[in-house]
């Protein structure tokens, strides 16, 4: 029998391995399986899932994999208003954005646009003083590493990001994801980095720290997932 996420302390014992690992096996975004997520879903609510949404075109950023051959992926969720207090990296997120001049960019109001503070990045690109009220950052997305999920064969496609689309709206979405690829690429080693002690944290202590997903519960989850 499973249980479920009430009470937020594990009672495992970590299984051996000589040391917790959590690395890239590969640097891809992926699209999770409604299905799958819905299940997790239900014994861990921290698990994203609303079933308003098509997950057939949200992204993970897999895969890493851990000691035991164990494959996770991490979610990106959408920006939104709350995203602009937020720092752009914490020991759990990263808030992933792109530089915008506001004079020369399309921008409408749903986006989310938050003040450059990095003053000396904007001297050394050659950013005149008193245009500096004018380079701001659109923040596309979050990286929620806390959130990061175990995934099974079966459950994840890859996203083709080299593919063009005639749909209008699809395309957009590529070109989203595309800016959000880079930018997580350009910072891979960091989020491998962050991956591994948050898991490695719970796995050892048996702790599952607010907000976060209980990793060791999901991977029974996912195990039964595979066997129905």
């Amino acid at each position: 029998m499973i249980a479920d996420d009430k009470g937020r302390e594990a009672s495992w014992p970590p299984s051996f391995c000589e040391e917790v690992k959590l690395d890239f096996k590969e640097f891809r975004f992926v699209f999770i399986d409604t299905a799958y997520l819905k299940y997790l879903h239900n014994y861990d609510s921290e698990i994203f899932f609303s079933a308003d949404t098509d997950y057939s075109k949200k992204p993970h950023l897999g895969i890493l994999i851990n000691c035991h051959g164990r494959k996770y992926v991490i979610p990106l969720t959408s920006a939104k208003r709350k995203h602009s207090g937020w720092r752009d990296v914490t020991a759990t997120n990263y808030r992933i954005y792109e530089e915008i001049d506001i004079r020369t960019t399309v921008t409408d109001r749903y986006d989310v646009i938050v003040d450059q503070t990095d003053i000396n990045k904007l001297r050394q690109n050659g950013i005149p003083e008193e245009e500096f009220a004018y380079h701001k950052k659109r923040i596309l997305s979050v990286l929620e590493i806390k959130k990061m999920l175990p995934v099974v064969e079966g459950v994840y496609s890859y996203a083709e990001l080299s593919t063009r689309s005639t749909e209008i709206e699809d395309e957009q979405r590529r070109n989203l994801m595309i800016k959000e690829y880079f930018f997580c690429k350009k910072i891979k080693t960091q989020i491998e980095s962050k991956a591994k002690k948050i898991y490695e944290r719970q796995i050892m202590s048996g702790v599952v720290a607010p907000y976060h997903c209980n990793y060791k519960l999901l991977e029974s989850v996912a195990d039964a997932y595979k066997n129905e």
